[in-house]
């Protein structure tokens, strides 16, 4: 279930109040704008193993769409990159993401983690890849029906 905390995700991160950061990503191997980022400038290795996924694919990079990606960057933290958009722009009528890639992102998520991790994503979607949050937040719950996540906002 969806719990809303006001605050910096990263902060929250770096601070212990939550052990991993779910994040969206592009399947076009760039993390300019947005959380992802303030993700690759504070962690670089996260930018790195991202970029060497493109590496291990020898068709169409478009095939990561729906995948996760596990980063850990201790021994207790790590962060998954969502592959929910192919493309990213900053077009206000394009919706960049996709909901079906969310769906198969936040299963395979709520499948990988232990029950001690405390998860905290970002609006997934809902910023610059000009997602219905409504949608995105229906479909965060159907995988989180008995385990809390938490959606960090700077408002």
């Amino acid at each position: 279930m969806i719990i809303y905390r006001k605050g910096d995700l990263l902060e929250a991160f770096e601070k212990g109040d939550v052990n991993i950061i779910a994040h969206g990503v592009n399947c076009k191997r760039v993390m300019g704008s947005g959380i992802a980022k303030q993700i690759k400038d504070k962690y670089p290795l996260v930018l790195r193993l991202y970029e060497a996924k493109f590496f291990m694919i020898d068709s169409d990079w478009d095939e990561l769409l729906g995948n996760t990606q596990y980063i850990p960057v201790s021994t207790e933290k790590g962060i998954y990159n969502l592959f929910i958009q192919l493309n990213y722009g900053r077009d206000k009528n394009t919706r960049y993401c996709s909901y079906d890639a969310i769906d198969s992102c936040f299963y395979m998520l709520e499948a990988s983690l232990k029950e001690h991790h405390i998860i905290g994503i970002p609006k997934i979607g809902a910023g610059l890849a000009n997602g219905d949050w409504n949608v995105i937040e229906a479909i965060i719950n159907s995988h989180f029906k008995d385990r809390d996540i938490y959606v960090y906002t700077l408002e």
